[in-house]
C-alpha cells in the first residue's frame, strides 16, 4: 500500500477511536438523540443527525476514448481504453460531509491492461442541494481496436499498450433537488439518512470541470497505420478541456421494507473551451455539446448497517471536423458501511452549523 494511504488511514482510526470511545464521563452522559425527530422525516426518509458513518468499498474505474470521423458508420476507428484494477477504498461521512477515495488495488479477472488510478470526492450538502468536488486521474492506456488496423502486430505482441497516456480531470458539481421535502438523494449510497417510502425527485444544477488527455510523449495520439485517416488531426497529441454547464434530470428511490432500488439519470448541456494540442502548435476550439450520467445503486440500508452494490456510465461528447470523440466512462462495485449514531457533537461543530458558510454548503 503506498506510504500516503497507510499515513492517511492511521489519522483516520485515531480519529475515529477518540470519537467512537471518549474519555469525558460527561460527554458520555450528554449523548444526544441519533434519529430526527422531525414529522416528515418520520414518513419519509430518516436521518441520523449526530453519526459517523465510515464504509468500505471495492470497485472498479474504466475510462474509454473513441475516435471517429463524421461520415465513418461503421463503428469507433480507434478505441483507447485504461481499465483499472478492482480498487480497495473508504467513505468516511458526518453530517452533511464526505470523503470517499482509493487505498490500495487487487487483481481483476479479465483485465485488458493494468492503469494507475488516483481518485478523491469531496461531498457537501443537505436534503435541498450538494456540492461535489473530484479529482481523477487515470494513467498507462490499451489500444483495443490494435487487430483491426495492425493484425500483424497483433498477432505477434497483442494490443498497443501506451503506460504513459494520460487522463486527468478536476471537477466541481453542484444539484439541487426538487423533491427534498420526501426524498432523501444521499439514502442510496448509505451516509446519513434512509429512505422509508418509496420517492422520486427532480434534479437540476451546474457543473465545472476541467479535463486533460495526453500522451505525454513526443509521439501522437493516433497509430501510424491509421494517422493519415485523420486528416488536419492526424497530428493530435491531446486535448485540455475547460466544460461549464447545466445539469438537469431525475432520481427515484423504490423501496421495500429496508432494501431499495435507486436509478438517477442526468444531462448536461455544456460550454466547452478547447485547447488541442498538436505536434507543432495548439489550436483554441469552442463548442457546445453535451455529457450524460447513468447511476443505479441496489442493497439494504439499516438503522447502523448498511450494504449496496453500485455502478455508473457516463459519456463525454467533443468533436471538431472531420474528427469525432466520444469519452465513456464506467464504474461498478459494492460498499459495507457502518452508522456510529451514539455520538457528541463538539462545540466548535455546534458553532460552525450557525455560519453562513454551513448553510452556503
Amino acid at each position: 500500500m503506498n506510504c500516503k494511504y497507510k499515513i492517511l488511514l492511521l489519522s483516520v482510526l485515531i480519529f475515529s477511536f477518540k470519537i467512537i470511545f471518549p474519555q469525558n464521563k460527561e460527554i458520555k452522559a450528554e449523548i444526544h438523540k441519533s434519529v430526527s425527530d422531525d414529522s416528515i422525516s418520520k414518513k419519509y426518509y430518516r436521518k441520523f443527525d449526530s453519526a459517523l458513518i465510515i464504509s468500505f468499498h471495492q470497485n472498479y474505474r474504466d475510462i474509454e476514448f473513441t475516435f471517429d470521423l463524421f461520415n465513418n458508420t461503421s463503428g469507433p476507428i480507434l478505441r483507447y481504453k485504461a481499465q483499472s484494477k478492482m480498487l480497495t477504498g473508504m467513505t468516511i461521512a458526518y453530517d452533511k460531509f464526505s470523503i470517499s477515495f482509493n487505498t490500495g488495488a487487487t487483481d481483476r479477472e479479465g483485465s485488458v491492461n493494468t492503469t494507475k488510478i488516483f481518485n478523491l470526492q469531496f461531498d457537501m450538502g443537505d436534503l435541498k442541494k450538494n456540492l461535489q468536488i473530484y479529482l481523477r486521474n487515470y494513467i498507462g492506456f490499451e489500444d483495443i481496436t490494435t487487430q483491426l488496423h495492425d493484425s500483424a502486430n497483433y498477432a505477434i505482441k497483442g494490443n498497443y499498450k501506451y503506460p504513459l497516456f494520460s487522463f486527468t480531470q478536476l471537477g466541481i458539481q453542484r444539484q439541487f433537488y426538487t423533491g427534498y421535502k420526501k426524498y432523501a438523494y444521499k439514502s442510496p449510497y448509505g451516509i446519513n439518512y434512509r429512505q422509508l417510502k418509496a420517492r422520486g425527485s427532480w434534479i437540476w444544477g451546474y457543473n465545472i470541470i476541467a479535463t486533460t488527455f495526453n500522451t505525454e510523449t513526443d509521439s501522437v495520439i493516433f497509430p501510424f497505420s491509421i494517422r493519415d485517416t485523420f486528416g488536419t488531426y492526424s497530428k493530435l497529441k491531446g486535448m485540455g478541456i475547460l466544460q461549464t454547464g447545466l445539469i438537469g434530470g431525475a432520481a427515484y428511490n423504490l423501496v421495500l421494507k429496508k432494501f431499495f432500488l435507486d436509478i438517477t439519470l442526468l444531462i448536461a448541456p455544456e460550454l466547452q473551451f478547447r485547447n488541442d494540442k498538436f505536434i507543432d502548435k495548439s489550436v483554441g476550439v469552442t463548442k457546445i455539446s453535451y455529457n450524460a450520467h447513468f447511476k443505479i445503486s441496489a442493497g439494504f440500508n439499516g438503522n447502523k448497517f448498511y450494504w449496496y452494490f453500485f455502478g455508473t456510465s457516463g459519456v463525454n461528447v467533443y468533436y471538431q471536423t472531420p474528427i469525432f470523440i466520444n469519452q465513456y466512462t464506467t464504474t461498478g462495485g459494492a460498499a459495507l458501511g457502518f452508522r456510529f449514531t451514539r455520538m457528541k457533537v463538539p462545540k466548535f461543530y455546534k458553532k460552525f452549523k450557525q455560519t453562513k458558510l454551513y448553510k452556503f454548503l
